[in-house]
Formats: C-alpha cells, sequence, structure tokens
C-alpha cells in the first residue's frame, strides 16, 4: 500500500470519517463564521470579540480542514491506483 493512503488510513478511522464526509462542514461553517468575527473585532477594536472568536475559529475549523484534507487525499490516492491513466 502507498504511503499517503497508509496515512490518512491511520489518522482517520472509518467512524470518523463517515462523521466527517456526511457532517463535516457543520464545524467548517461554525469556525468560518467566528474567523468572520474576529475580522470584524479587529476592524472594529472589540478586545472581547477578538479574543473569543481567535480561540474558537481554530478550534472548529482545523481539525474539520485536516480530516477533510486527508479525506481528498486518501480517495486521490486510491483513483491513482485504480485507473492511474486518469490523473
Amino acid at each position: 500500500m502507498r504511503p499517503d493512503i497508509e496515512f490518512a488510513e491511520r489518522l482517520m478511522g472509518p467512524a470518523t470519517r463517515r462523521l466527517f464526509h456526511r457532517w463535516g462542514w457543520i464545524p467548517q461553517m461554525i469556525g468560518s463564521v467566528f474567523f468572520l468575527a474576529f475580522g470584524f473585532g479587529v476592524f472594529f477594536e472589540l478586545r472581547p470579540v477578538n479574543l473569543v472568536a481567535a480561540i474558537l475559529g481554530p478550534l472548529f475549523s482545523w481539525p474539520a480542514t485536516w480530516l477533510t484534507f486527508t479525506q481528498a487525499l486518501r480517495t486521490r490516492a486510491r483513483r491513482s491506483i485504480d485507473h492511474p491513466n486518469d490523473m
């Protein structure tokens, strides 16, 4: 098995892949809202908004982004094995 597939397989189990395939967009959108709030907080100098948004934005967005990326990596690697001429 190729190293990139093994990496993605070890990083995410089947239950996690199913969960993020179906519901992964929700924490991603929540994180995006917090990043927007951080931008507004910086622009309007709202320090409490900045603090909350700076902590909660990455907490929601980064795990969802990372898991989505590894799922895409795994899918691409599988396609290249199954259909090498299509890549």
